[in-house]
């Protein structure tokens, strides 16, 4: 697990705090240490030399930062956990947010959702190598026999079994891509969901030759942006302080900037193969 945590000891008087907070717009003050969980996914939220990095990572840090300074919370923390340990957090705990996550219809009742804060274009990747035949849906490659795969707990997984798909029947689960990629390059099944943007490098980063992926078949249900939410018991006025403070990290284009240098710099990461 990686984490960061951030305090700051509340100095003012609360009356005051909560006059100044009405004054600049917000409607209460917040006396809680917000927890912040996501799951690994480089460029978005990754390790660098040790620490917490990725341009989501940036994002929600200066969302809170700004919380901290307002005097709206007490800190927060930031951890990187399994996926499936970061959504039953965002599920069970008060005061959680949870990011990058995809919007679908199953989960809308789940979480209070906050602000888009990643573009997200997913598409299942084959080797250049591996002859498939060609399909048109999901259910066509469930009657072709290609086997398809996905994270556990995923938003891809729970397409495929919307769709019918049956899990080691007509597709694999793996923990994370670092796992799944290697996964595929061992031909242990046909087929990996990649974000667009960073498929080629993330295979690179971990030692495969990148320009071995081509694109098979798009996902286009799931090619929406990635999202902020909230446990639903975190509270709702906190809640509507951190969609006005992400507008406002959206108005004054510090999100694209910070999205922007990351994805260009994880595109022209140089590719060191595997012998």
């Amino acid at each position: 697990m990686l984490r960061l945590r951030v305090l700051k000891p509340r100095l003012c008087n609360p009356i005051l705090v909560l006059l100044l907070s009405s004054f600049i717009g917000f409607s209460s003050v917040i006396a809680a240490e917000i927890h912040a969980v996501s799951s690994k996914f480089a460029p978005l939220q990754m390790q660098k030399n040790g620490k917490l990095d990725g341009y989501t990572i940036t994002i929600i840090h200066e969302l809170l930062n700004r919380m901290t300074a307002r005097e709206l919370i007490q800190g927060f923390t930031i951890d990187l956990l399994p996926w499936k340990r970061a959504m039953r957090a965002a599920k069970l705990e008060e005061n959680t947010v949870f990011f990058s996550i995809s919007r679908t219809e199953s989960r809308e009742k789940e979480y209070q959702w906050i602000s888009e804060i990643s573009p997200y274009e997913i598409n299942l990747y084959k080797l250049k190598d591996t002859p498939l035949p060609t399909i048109t849906s999901l259910e066509e490659a469930k009657t072709k026999n290609v086997m398809l795969s996905a994270p556990i707990g995923s938003s891809i997984a729970d397409l495929y079994q919307e769709t019918g798909l049956v899990i080691e029947k007509n597709f694999i689960e793996y923990n994370h891509y670092n796992n799944g990629i290697p996964m595929l390059f061992g031909k242990r099944f046909d087929a990996i969901p990649l974000t667009s943007f960073v498929a080629k490098t993330n295979a690179c980063a971990i030692g495969y030759d990148g320009d071995q992926l081509v694109k098979y078949f798009p996902l286009k249900k799931l090619s929406k942006p990635l999202w902020v939410v909230a446990s639903l018991k975190t509270s709702p006025n906190l809640v509507q302080t951190m969609r006005k403070i992400m507008n406002d990290l959206h108005q004054e284009g510090f999100i694209k900037e910070t999205q922007d240098m990351y994805i260009n710099q994880w595109i022209n990461m140089p590719c060191e193969v595997k012998e």
